[in-house]
């Protein structure tokens, strides 16, 4: 894992000191290891890029607070992403969300499937099986796992 100061974490998200403390202060911000701060006062991880660049694209849809939920309670799921394909850059590796909505017309979905894996294994989790977590083995992957949006 590589190490940020605070000023390149900062710069590569283009936010000034003042907007990165409001998101903190809001409980807007999610970093690795399932933690709204860094792990040392003024130092950031790789991984803490990661955690915040999904919970900024997931963030259009679910609204804030949902994304950084979502990014602080499912680091198992998308860190196992990040380092399978680390390990292998010859197979591609996803972490990946389906909401479960009660009718077509709602647009606030009733649950959120997070889960991880090649394209194959995360159409199995969300789409083959309706209850990843008790019905079969993952093989060494984390299983996916349900979010009610009502507790984001």
């Amino acid at each position: 894992m590589r190490s940020l100061t605070r000023d390149q974490f900062l710069e590569i998200f283009g936010l000034s000191s003042g907007a990165f403390d409001a998101q903190q202060r809001a409980g807007h911000v999610a970093l690795a290891f399932g933690t709204p701060i860094p792990a040392a006062p003024g130092r950031y991880l790789d991984l803490d890029l990661v955690a915040m660049a999904i919970a900024a694209s997931l963030a259009p849809t679910l609204g804030r607070q949902a994304a950084t939920t979502i990014v602080l309670g499912f680091f198992n799921q998308w860190v196992s992403a990040v380092g399978h394909a680390d390990a292998d850059t010859a197979q591609n590796c996803f972490f990946a969300l389906g909401l479960v909505l009660r009718d077509g017309n709602e647009r606030r979905p009733r649950e959120i499937w997070v889960t991880s894996g090649t394209i194959e294994q995360i159409m199995s989790d969300l789409y083959d099986d309706p209850r990843p977590c008790t019905r079969r083995s993952h093989h060494g992957r984390t299983p996916a796992r349900s979010l009610n949006p009502d507790l984001a």
